[in-house]
C-alpha cells in the first residue's frame, strides 16, 4: 500500500501543479515542454519515497506520471480548476508534503519546491492564504 501511495503522490505532485501553474490540459504532459517539467517532478517524488524506504523508482513515478497523462488526457487537473476558478488549491496537501518529507529526509527537490512555492504565492496574492 505505501508504494501505490506514493505512486499516486508523485502522479498529482506531476501532474497537479503543472497544469496548474501552465494551464494545461493533462494530454500535454505527454510530450512537448510540459512532460520534462512533470516528469522531473514525479522523479523527485520517487528520489524522496525511496529515501523513505518506500519501494517506487524515480523512472516508476515518471512512468506513472505519463501513463495517467495519457489516459486523462483531455481532463483539467483540480488544482487547474481550482486556479482558474480563484480558489485556494490543495498544494499544501501535495507539494507541500513532498517538500517535508524530502526536508526529513535530506532529498533535494528542486522542482517541486519551486513549483510549490509559485502556487502558495499565486494564493498569497489573492489573499487566499
Amino acid at each position: 500500500m505505501p508504494r501505490r501511495l506514493w505512486e499516486k503522490l508523485a502522479v498529482n505532485a506531476g501532474i497537479n501543479a503543472t497544469t496548474a501553474l501552465a494551464r494545461l490540459d493533462n494530454g500535454a504532459l505527454v510530450d512537448g515542454e510540459a512532460n520534462a517539467v512533470a516528469t522531473a517532478a514525479a522523479r523527485e517524488v520517487g528520489r524522496v519515497a525511496g529515501a523513505a524506504g518506500v519501494d517506487l523508482s524515480p523512472d516508476a513515478a515518471a512512468a506513472a506520471v505519463e501513463r495517467v497523462a495519457a489516459a486523462t488526457a483531455a481532463n483539467t487537473s483540480s488544482k487547474r480548476q481550482d486556479v482558474e476558478a480563484g480558489r485556494r488549491t490543495e498544494v499544501d496537501a501535495i507539494g507541500g508534503y513532498v517538500c517535508e518529507r524530502a526536508d526529513e529526509h535530506g532529498v533535494d527537490v528542486p522542482v517541486n519546491d519551486t513549483m510549490t512555492r509559485l502556487l502558495r504565492a499565486w494564493e498569497a496574492e489573492r489573499g487566499l492564504r
